[in-house]
């Protein structure tokens, strides 16, 4: 599917490759965003810890970076009654490149900037991801007939390309998760790509999730190849292989058939994964952006089922074992952080 790439914006425009300067320079920024958003909640807990503000001072210190974007935040935060009046702000930055458009997205929101400038920097890389999409969720899963009769859902948060030819049936999951009901043609094999992993089958149902450094494969009728570089294994029905992306690891197990894709009947079912990347499937049912500001959550690994009709509730029951809690700070951005 061809798409007309609206010009660069002029601030752009200028000599060597500013694009990517600028765009190192916002990956920065939102970094720095996401750093304040924990230093806020840190701050807001125990303000009277003078060991914590000591800290938070000194992480202002480290980089102008830091303090650009607190102040920015800061503003943001009091404006809109969140951030109490005792909270110091430095004055409003000056900022130490060229303007971008996303950097000006932080100054024009007023009230609601931080929130929102948190959920557009999350969305952007999603929105250059969407450029090579055919099909895309927001919050609700997806079902379409593909043209050769096979069936694809995608779940909230995903985004996927077709390549269909007289000799070639392909998918390309971009982001998030799909369970395919492949239409046997056995002279046209069906492949699924998920970044550098390849799903290929003559016909079957099968599911394929990503979130993080997590990969889930899960089989529900027929077989499938699984290979990635040099690895490769066969799935047959109620086979599951998991891969951790993050040190190439693979585990296969086993897997309850009527659980193949359960979140198509509204449910998560996880098995010892990574807590981050299952919240973050949780999170792509309720929209906006979620942040994780406890390193001891981002540690844990779970298992459990999370009813994804209901993603705050999930969250909470995600989090609660160990202590941890869910903060909304607005309609685009939460927080789970340790009570």
């Amino acid at each position: 599917m061809s798409r007309e790439i609206p010009p660069p914006h002029p601030s752009f425009q200028r000599e060597g490759n500013i694009m990517a300067s600028s765009a190192e320079e916002d990956a920065r920024l939102d970094a720095a965003m996401e750093q304040a958003a924990a230093w806020y909640l840190q701050l807001q807990s125990a303000p009277a810890d003078t060991a914590l503000r000591d800290a938070q001072e000194e992480w202002l210190a480290r980089d102008p970076l830091h303090a650009e974007a607190w102040a920015l935040a800061a503003h943001a935060w009091r404006l809109s009654g969140e951030l109490p009046a005792a909270t110091p702000v430095l004055p409003a930055p000056i900022l130490h490149r060229p303007a971008t458009r996303r950097s000006r997205r932080w100054l024009i929101g007023g009230a609601s900037a931080m929130a929102a400038g948190i959920a557009l920097a999350t969305l952007l890389p999603e929105t250059l991801t969407d450029w090579r999409a055919d099909l895309t969720t927001g919050t609700a899963d997806r079902t379409v007939t593909l043209p050769d009769g096979s069936l694809l859902a995608l779940s909230a948060g995903s985004a996927a390309g077709l390549d269909f030819t007289a000799t070639l049936r392909r998918i390309h999951l971009l982001r998030g998760a799909a369970y395919v009901e492949v239409m046997r043609d056995p002279a046209r094999p069906f492949r699924l790509d998920a970044g550098e992993v390849q799903v290929e089958v003559t016909g079957t149902r099968f599911a394929l999730g990503m979130s993080g450094n997590s990969m889930n494969i899960a089989v529900a009728e027929g077989r499938v190849r699984v290979s990635q570089a040099t690895e490769m294994q066969a799935l047959a029905a109620g086979d599951s292989l998991f891969i951790d992306r993050s040190d190439g690891s693979w585990r296969r197990g086993h897997t309850d058939i009527s659980a193949v894709a359960s979140w198509r009947q509204g449910r998560l079912s996880v098995s010892d994964m990574p807590l981050p990347d299952v919240a973050n499937i949780i999170a792509r049912y309720r929209g906006g952006r979620l942040l994780i500001a406890s390193e001891a959550l981002r540690e844990r690994r779970v298992t459990g089922v999370y009813d994804l009709r209901q993603p705050d509730r999930a969250l909470r029951a995600l989090v609660a074992p160990y202590g941890g809690t869910l903060r909304s700070l607005g309609p685009f951005l939460a927080v789970l952080s340790a009570v």
